[in-house]
């Protein structure tokens, strides 16, 4: 049988990672640009910030999943150095504002839509209902993340 991590042992751990994470998933797309910069290059800043923000969701999700579940109480509970549910519920917000959920310049979308094709649910939008889900499976977590850090 394996033991489980002790907990100083998690969080060392994860204040290695998971403040860096919170800030890239928080923070705003790029919208200022110097005079003559080209659409095209627009569109590549804002493609580059959705992917590092996807990438980022999908790191936080992978501390959540199954067989690292000693990691889902101390994203929750530690709201002294982080606050994981609070960055994931106005990420989530925020990602339903727009029709795709990813930042446009002008109305221009960073993302081609084949013809023809369904459109997916937004990649970013799942990996945070997903991590949510798993971060509420602990029964220690149910109150924080239904009724918030005071319940």
């Amino acid at each position: 049988k394996v033991e489980p991590l002790p907990t100083d042992v998690v969080l060392q751990s994860l204040s290695r990672t998971v403040p860096d994470l919170l800030a890239c998933i928080s923070s705003s797309p790029p919208t200022a640009f110097a005079s003559g910069t080209s659409p095209y290059e627009m569109r590549k800043a804002v493609r580059e910030f959705n992917a590092k923000k996807t990438a980022a969701l999908q790191k936080l999700h992978d501390l959540t999943k199954k067989g690292k579940e000693y990691n889902r109480v101390p994203l929750v509970r530690n709201t002294e150095h982080w606050d994981v549910v609070g960055v994931l519920s106005t990420a989530l917000l925020a990602s339903t504002e727009g029709d795709s959920g990813k930042t446009t310049i002008d109305g221009i979308a960073t993302t081609k839509q084949q013809p023809n094709t369904k459109p997916s649910v937004n990649e970013d939008r799942r990996l945070i209902c997903w991590t949510l889900n798993n971060l509420s499976i602990s029964y220690e977590n149910k109150a924080v993340v239904a009724l918030g850090d005071h319940s």
